[in-house]
């Protein structure tokens, strides 16, 4: 197992997820937020730390929809995503984690009827949430 040293960037771009641990950013979003708080990363650097959280399980990483780009997020403490579906809004960025029994139905038709699993941690559902639909009115 390959040791992985802490480095400033590393802590960095952690910590500023740790913070938003409810949303998902891409890497150039995670960037622009760090810059916005005086911090400026390079590129490689934050893509090269991207990957390596992500291989540690620190970060959860969700490729988005045809040619839009992964996001990531914190990864909490409790990793659960295999039990529950993900929706991201389009307007604000927040990601939900929703546990409703409804789909519950739908991966069992999908296994049963399709003989498809569908990947409950690697599906996310993109639409507008409450308050942005809100402030839209």
């Amino acid at each position: 197992m390959q040791q992985h040293y802490k480095t400033r960037q590393r802590e960095l771009i952690l910590s500023f997820l740790r913070e938003h641990a409810e949303c998902c950013f891409s890497a150039k979003e995670i960037r622009a937020g760090l810059k916005d708080g005086g911090i400026d990363l390079g590129e490689a650097t934050v893509y090269r730390t991207l990957t390596l959280l992500v291989s540690t399980g620190s970060l959860s990483r969700y490729e988005g929809a045809k040619g839009s780009g992964a996001t990531y997020q914190y990864a909490t403490e409790n990793p659960a995503c295999e039990h529950h579906l993900h929706l991201k809004c389009r307007t604000c960025g927040t990601f939900f984690h929703l546990e409703c029994s409804h789909f519950k139905n739908l991966w069992d038709h999908m296994a049963e009827e399709h003989g498809f699993d569908i990947s409950r941690a690697d599906t996310v559902l993109y639409g507008t949430c409450e308050s942005c639909r809100e402030a839209k009115v």
